[in-house]
């Protein structure tokens, strides 16, 4: 199962977090201050992350910075 287009943390998310191995945070909607909250909340064995919708440099950095798997 996957979960996509994450922008925020939210009882939704932290409900069905469990039974998901795919985690897509939106670039686009997600504040930058928020991501690495985010990510750290998110990550855990067997979960993959990826960065979608990343569509600059600074972004890519960061997305690898904070240990995403896959953009």
């Amino acid at each position: 199962m996957h979960i996509d287009d994450v922008s925020e943390l939210s009882d939704d998310l932290f409900e069905v977090l469990p039974y998901a191995d795919i985690v897509k945070i939106d670039f686009l909607q997600t504040k930058r201050k928020d991501l690495a909250k985010i990510v750290a909340a998110v990550r855990g064995p067997g979960k993959t992350l990826i960065a979608e919708k990343v569509e600059t440099r600074e972004d890519f950095a960061l997305a690898r910075e904070l240990g995403f798997d896959l953009f």
